[in-house]
């Protein structure tokens, strides 16, 4: 009767700790992707302002 109740409470508890787990290692995932996708589109945003403001100083450039 106490095995039964032990067995029951150790399955639960091993499923408690599996979803944790799961639930974090998700979140850490998701983190760092996101820190991925906000680092590469700094970058875009960088590189495309850059290369307008090399475009209007050669047009200003061309007025002179």
């Amino acid at each position: 009767m106490i095995y039964k109740h032990f067995s029951k409470f150790s399955v639960g508890f091993v499923v408690l700790i599996g979803l944790s787990l799961s639930c974090v290692c998700t979140w850490l995932l998701y983190s760092m992707d996101e820190s991925a996708i906000i680092r590469e589109f700094k970058s875009d945003v960088n590189e495309r302002a850059s290369s307008f403001y090399r475009e209007v100083a050669i047009n200003f450039e061309a007025l002179n």
